[in-house]
């Protein structure tokens, strides 16, 4: 669908690598809190170092704790698909001169994993979603790396935009001289204006997260730690404060504006 609507040779039609690539792995809790003890394995927590970064959370009420280990890349990714086969050796030597409970939690990990590749579309963004009745969304439309963990949420704003943006098409189906391809297209590129500039956000932020998250030094004083937390801050909270209710009005009452007018002439 990308190729089709930005066009099969368009750069943005095939997301790039962003120079990072992840191994995780589903550890038995048990173990887990062996290591990292019973604070670290009950919440979200995340270790911070030069060039890698590491996540842990609890998952299957519980029973599992998953873990994320993140690596900056300096190189192309040589492969052709987005995962490649990966060893433990890789993760503990990335790791080597890390913190005892990381290197706990690295040795945990079994022998054979996969390496993922973090593609996103910052370097070459989609310049529109929207071409006559079809439209892209998601990762389709603003494909990010996964470090403010908001790349399906933000798929969630974009789909419900587009649900009451296109059941206000419907309902207008009866009350306008238009056709139904006009009100959708209408609707289409209502959506596309509304949405656009907070989904290319996103990918930028995330890669703005990410490099925070990878220059964490030893020798930081207290200045720096609350610079830190205060820039991560800012970044999640452009995605909770949102009002997500506020743009779906708006982006109906837009819309049917634009229809009157339409209608008008």
């Amino acid at each position: 669908m990308r190729q089709i609507i930005l066009g099969e040779n368009s750069a943005a039609a095939h997301p790039q690598y962003t120079n990072k690539y992840c191994f995780r792995a589903l550890l038995p809790m048990d173990k887990a809190r062996e290591v990292l003890g019973d604070a670290r394995t009950e919440s979200r927590f995340m270790y911070n170092g030069p060039g890698r970064h590491a996540i842990t959370y609890a998952v299957a009420d519980g029973k599992l704790l998953n873990a994320l280990f993140v690596v900056h890349d300096p190189n192309p990714w040589p492969y052709e698909r987005h995962t490649a086969p990966g060893l433990k050796q890789e993760v503990i030597d990335a790791y080597a001169d890390w913190h005892p409970a990381v290197r706990g939690l690295v040795d945990l990990l079994p022998e054979k994993l996969d390496r993922w590749a973090i593609f996103d579309m910052f370097d070459a963004p989609a310049p529109y979603y929207n071409l006559g009745s079809i439209a892209l969304a998601g990762d389709a439309a603003h494909a990010s790396g996964p470090h403010l963990g908001s790349g399906a949420g933000f798929g969630i704003e974009d789909a419900l935009v587009l649900a009451c943006v296109l059941r206000a098409a419907d309902d207008l189906t009866n009350e306008r001289d238009l056709s139904k391809k006009e009100l959708t297209e209408g609707a289409l590129k209502t959506y596309n204006a509304m949405r656009y500039m907070r989904d290319q956000w996103l990918p930028k932020a995330t890669r703005d997260a990410v490099d925070l998250f990878q220059a964490v030094r030893a020798g930081w004083t207290d200045s720096d730690r609350k610079t830190f937390l205060g820039n991560v801050s800012l970044l999640y909270h452009e995605i909770w404060d949102n009002d997500i209710a506020d743009m779906v009005d708006g982006t109906v009452k837009i819309f049917e504006k634009r229809m009157r007018n339409v209608d008008s002439k």
